[in-house]
């Protein structure tokens, strides 16, 4: 079903377009200038928040163990869906799960993320021709504001590099799949990271702008959307009706794409590994809870040892104390008779055997 259109005044229009002929937007941007881009990642795993100006998407991605295909036993899943909410924008109505925005967002993150093997399936094996991992990334779209392409590519690979799945082991016939807790969980395998830019077409005025706002999407005659990742290869080339494109403008809009993409790419890896060294902190504080949690019963062992050779050190100055109470305060000299009747009196209630210079007599 088609989304209702978005309707500007006329003279919103003529005053768009003669902003773009004079090369300013109305925005304040440049033509080949992106809007700002937010990325936040969630508190689980998988979840990640990506605003593109004024546009805001949400990417969640979740897991499940299925049968493969018959025809690809050893590769797991990687599905897609995309929801235009009503709250996102007047224009959605309830059935616009299944609208052709809706359709040509999901088919070109398939596109971009399966078909070109970003994200390694074969991985995802756990027995053949039993057991896969099916990965399932939800696009929500929360605000509307131009550009929806763009954004929810960032989206999605932003939440399969935040994900991470359970590990999995095997033991003959018998898989256990285990909790985070019991074991750390495995991310996903990425081989590059693709990033769709979307160029808005102007026949009349001439001019091609980069990232084109709500407004600018319903005046512009044409679009065309270019996936490429930080190695600037080339993933895909979407263009859905509008004027034709000669192969200057081709040529032309590759070579922005290719460094708008590393910018972008350069982003997603800062934000990742802000969230990734704290959590690599936590993790290493757990791994030594465990050891000393292994190791508690020698740990308990030393302690005892320790409290022993404290207690006999605290008795010493104790046994000097009785000793020091013996002696004559007026000679200042040691009583030799006082001090034989403390010990045998200590002897006899510590129940323990004090040598003497005379040897022990064998008994036959």
């Amino acid at each position: 079903m088609q989304n209702k259109e978005i309707l500007i005044s006329s003279n919103e229009k003529e005053f768009l377009k003669a902003a773009l002929k004079e090369e300013k937007r109305l925005d304040g941007r440049k033509l080949t200038d992106l809007r700002n881009l937010k990325i936040t990642f969630g508190t689980t795993y998988g979840h990640a928040e990506v605003q593109l100006g004024q546009t805001r998407i949400v990417a969640v991605v979740s897991c499940e163990v299925i049968t493969p295909f018959p025809d690809r036993p050893t590769e797991g899943h990687l599905f897609f869906n995309t929801e235009l909410s009503p709250m996102a924008s007047p224009n959605f109505d309830i059935s616009s799960k299944n609208s052709d925005q809706a359709v040509e967002i999901t088919r070109m993150l398939e596109r971009i993320l399966r078909e070109s093997r970003a994200v390694d399936t074969e991985a995802l094996c756990i027995v053949a021709e039993d057991k896969v991992w099916s990965i399932r990334c939800d696009i929500h779209v929360i605000d509307h504001g131009g550009n929806l392409l763009d954004c929810a590519s960032i989206a999605a690979i932003c939440a399969l590099h935040h994900f991470r799945r359970p590990e999995v082991t095997i033991d003959g016939d018998t898989v256990t799949i285990h909790s985070i807790k019991e074991k750390e969980p495995v991310p996903l395998s990425i081989h590059h990271t693709p990033i769709c830019v979307t160029f808005g077409l102007f026949e009349q005025i001439n001019r091609i702008v980069v990232d084109p706002t709500v407004k600018e999407e319903v005046v512009m005659d044409g679009k065309i959307t270019f996936a490429v990742n930080e190695f600037s290869e080339l993933c895909a080339i979407q263009k859905i009706g509008g004027v034709a494109s000669g192969l200057d403008i081709i040529l032309n809009c590759t070579q922005i794409s290719a460094l708008k993409a590393a910018e972008i790419v350069a982003i997603i890896k800062t934000e990742l590994q802000k969230i990734q060294q704290p959590l690599a902190f936590a993790q290493s504080v757990i791994r030594k809870t465990n050891i000393k949690q292994n190791l508690g019963s020698s740990t308990t062992t030393q302690l005892s040892i320790d409290t022993v050779e404290k207690k006999q050190t605290e008795d010493e100055p104790l046994i000097t104390t009785n000793i020091n109470n013996l002696l004559n305060p007026k000679s200042k000299k040691i009583d030799n008779k006082r001090i034989k009747s403390e010990m045998n009196n200590n002897n006899h209630n510590n129940n323990t055997q004090i040598p003497t210079s005379k040897p022990a007599k064998r008994v036959k």
